[in-house]
């Protein structure tokens, strides 16, 4: 983490008014530049008897996303899985395992989402397809389930053993967890509502991951992990620059509208939004209450 900020620091005024403003609300935010997290700063409440620090750990919803992402890049990196490797024979969502559309998805695929497959299945129906696999872009977290599960499955390892392994200890993140651990006791953010997302006020309990959703960080560690992203850490140049290349097209702006992107496309974890030649990487999360 990166030292404390020097006092009256303007950013730090700027959450703490935002905090005022929303007395419920947990604020955090981070800056980093040159690939370094030069400040972070978190205000208001974490829950109803505490008040929010940079030991506060938030629900960073489906900012899970480019998490999972980093695991399978890594993978990738080492050699362990193949980009473009089919994952049927290895693991497949039963609802869709032995369908010709199933076998031509891959884990690129899946990081872009171009699987074809909806957010998430509707409640007690099965999985379907919503339009072909690789033919457009559906924003899927069921697609990020699928690559999260084969890899488990391919390395016979547990995902959240993998995650810690590749992407946690090497990027030196100690306070993040897909699920629930000891030392998260006292420090979690409880949603506005008071209802927690999704109906609990902390993480899924230990086993119970979420490869698309539902990771517990604090800011701290969010940023470092963005930093080292940004930075390319753990894989080659041209698998980093392969990462934040456009894999698919996203629907744009509705209307011409001032700051609209000339473009926006998905790459392998990360939305990339494109201002003639500058480009913005980015990922966004939210649920009831996050």
């Amino acid at each position: 983490a990166p030292p404390p900020p020097a006092a009256h620091d303007p950013r730090d005024a700027a959450i703490a008014a935002l905090a005022r403003e929303h007395p419920r609300t947990a604020i955090g935010a981070a800056l980093i530049r040159g690939g370094k997290v030069v400040w972070t700063g978190v205000a208001g409440a974490q829950d109803d008897k505490r008040v929010a620090t940079r030991d506060t750990l938030f629900n960073v919803a489906s900012m899970t996303k480019p998490v999972t992402a980093e695991l399978v890049m890594r993978l990738v990196q080492a050699g362990k899985i193949g980009l473009d490797e089919p994952m049927a024979p290895v693991w497949m969502d039963p609802d869709i395992v032995g369908e010709a559309r199933a076998k031509r998805l891959t884990p690129r695929l899946a990081l872009s989402h171009q699987t074809g497959l909806p957010n998430w299945r509707p409640q007690n129906q099965r999985l379907t397809f919503a339009r072909e696999p690789g033919t457009g872009y559906v924003y899927s977290g069921e697609g990020i389930e699928l690559v999260a599960r084969f890899a488990a499955r391919k390395l016979r390892a547990d995902f959240e053993d993998l995650a810690e392994a590749n992407v946690f200890r090497p990027m030196g993140l100690t306070r993040i967890a897909y699920t629930w651990r000891p030392w998260m006791e006292g420090r979690v953010a409880v949603p506005a509502n008071g209802n927690g997302y999704p109906g609990t006020a902390g993480p899924h309990p230990y086993g119970h991951w979420l490869g698309a959703d539902d990771i517990y960080t604090s800011v701290g560690d969010y940023a470092a992990f963005a930093a080292g992203v940004a930075r390319g850490d753990g894989l080659s140049a041209s698998l980093a620059t392969e990462r934040l290349r456009p894999q698919v097209a996203m629907p744009g702006c509705a209307k011409p509208v001032v700051g609209c992107p000339d473009r926006i496309s998905m790459a392998l974890g990360w939305q990339v939004w494109a201002f003639g030649m500058r480009r913005l990487a980015l990922h966004d999360g939210g649920g009831a209450g996050v």
